[in-house]
């Protein structure tokens, strides 16, 4: 929540992902990631490069903490 409030001008804290978890008796059994961009301080869904680039992001920090 952090860069959607207190977002700085620089690319990096302007691509990031929602996160979105469903829960059937307190139990996880979906999740969805929806990579965004902040255009004008505001979410947006990001697509073409800037989805690319948050897509390849997660998928280098997943890897590095053995995680898909």
């Amino acid at each position: 929540m952090g860069n959607f409030i207190f977002d700085q001008n620089f690319n990096l804290t302007q691509l990031s992902f929602i996160l979105y978890v469903w829960l059937d008796e307190g139990e996880p059994y979906r999740a969805e990631i929806v990579p965004i961009y902040l255009k004008g301080y505001k979410p947006t869904p990001a697509v073409g490069l800037q989805k690319f680039y948050v897509t390849m992001r997660l998928s280098e920090l997943s890897a590095k903490r053995n995680t898909q």
